[in-house]
């Protein structure tokens, strides 16, 4: 038996090198490829970004198309001819009908009709509209031709309701479809 003292001794052992390798540090961690995350993230703003992209073309569309409606209204408002409430009301039409849901939209009419185009316009107009939606329904279908006060009325607010439509006009919902989601019959 070896005694013990042999192996705790009192005197500092030398120190010892150890065979042990350097530490080696990682490579930094590099940005490519992305993480999952990030590429969700990328699809995401590109399909935001595909979606505002395809609004404002939308709108720009709209807007081109209500200018060109306002320059027909205007050559109507200089001729001296007498222009028929079917042909503004037809022009009302192909304009809304351009703007959103156009097979639905095209078979709006009468009080529907009038109900759409009132919502489309903004509270500051409405009452010239209501006026328009007025003088549409009452000499629409009756033959009776309008006189020029009211001729010059009815273009005016034609020109009002387009001279704004393309803004709101997108976004209204149609009268029967209002209905069927408050739960009234059409």
């Amino acid at each position: 038996m070896i005694p013990l003292s042999v192996f705790v001794t009192t005197q500092a052992a030398p120190a010892m090198q150890l065979p042990l390798k350097d530490i080696v540090l990682a490579a930094p961690v590099s940005w490519w490829p992305l993480a999952p995350g990030w590429w969700l993230l990328i699809a995401l703003l590109l399909l935001l970004l595909a979606w505002f992209g395809r609004q404002l073309w939308l709108r720009q569309r709209a807007k081109r198309f209500a200018k060109l409606a306002l320059e027909r209204v205007k050559q109507w408002q200089q001729s001296a001819q007498d222009i028929s409430v079917s042909q503004v009301n037809e022009l009302l039409k192909v304009v809304a009908c351009h703007y959103g849901e156009s097979e639905q939209l095209a078979k709006l009419s009468g009080s529907r009709w009038y109900q759409w185009l009132q919502a489309s316009s903004t509270d500051k107009q409405r009452p010239q509209i209501e006026q328009m939606c007025q003088l549409l329904q009452q000499h629409l279908y009756s033959g009776t031709p309008l006189s020029a006060v009211q001729q010059e009325q009815l273009l005016n607010s034609c020109q009002l309701w387009l001279a704004n439509s393309w803004k709101t006009a997108a976004h209204t919902p149609i009268a029967g479809q209002q209905l069927a989601q408050s739960g009234g019959a059409a």
